[in-house]
């Protein structure tokens, strides 16, 4: 696939934003030399700083030198996307490798899980067939995801992307999330609606 290269150092100028935690806004359809990012370009960028940000089991990780998977279980347009802005970057010495997946009983093992908004109605059994497994697990925008078990959840506020953990659903699977990353989110607990 063919990359602009012009475009590329706006998109580095992205992922660094995002790495110090401002909110970023973004255009709905941006064409590609426009000043402002697209959504799911923000949406790569903060991909990319989660795994700066997160630390998985030792038996996540095969070798030293290993891929750092995302899985994406959305439309082709959002993979294509992601490959542009972060596919084949390093985050701790990992290449990252963006698989595309049509069907979430193909899913063997990724490090992270994009789950689009397409998947809602499937989330259920998206989660419980991956419950396991030390996925980091990013819904996009997908209602309930959190409170579900899912561990990162995309949350927009007039354009401005934000985000909401559930560090209870990471603790489970042995994933540890950093205090900087918490600090930027919206905490959620998958026990929140028992206690209240």
């Amino acid at each position: 696939m063919r990359r602009d290269v012009r475009h590329t150092p706006y998109i580095w100028w992205l992922v660094i934003i995002v790495s110090v935690g401002i909110s970023i806004s973004y255009a709905n359809t941006a064409p590609k030399n426009a000043g402002q990012p697209t959504e799911y370009e923000v949406k790569a960028a903060f991909l990319f700083n989660f795994a700066k940000f997160v630390e998985w089991p030792v038996s996540a990780l095969v070798s030293t030198d290993s891929v750092l998977i995302i899985g994406v279980l959305a439309p082709e347009d959002v993979v294509d996307v992601f490959k542009e802005v972060i596919g084949q970057k390093v985050v701790k010495n990992r290449r990252i490798l963006i698989r595309q997946y049509y069907w979430y009983r193909d899913i063997e093992f990724c490090h992270i899980l994009f789950v689009g908004n397409n998947e809602s109605k499937r989330l259920p059994r998206i989660l419980n067939f991956i419950k396991n497994k030390p996925i980091l697990t990013v819904g996009d925008q997908i209602e309930g995801f959190a409170e579900a078990g899912g561990i990162i959840n995309f949350v927009l506020n007039d354009k401005l992307v934000n985000f909401e953990i559930n560090p209870t659903a990471a603790k489970r699977l042995d994933i540890q999330i950093s205090s900087k990353l918490l600090r930027l989110a919206t905490i959620v607990d998958d026990d929140q609606e028992a206690r209240e």
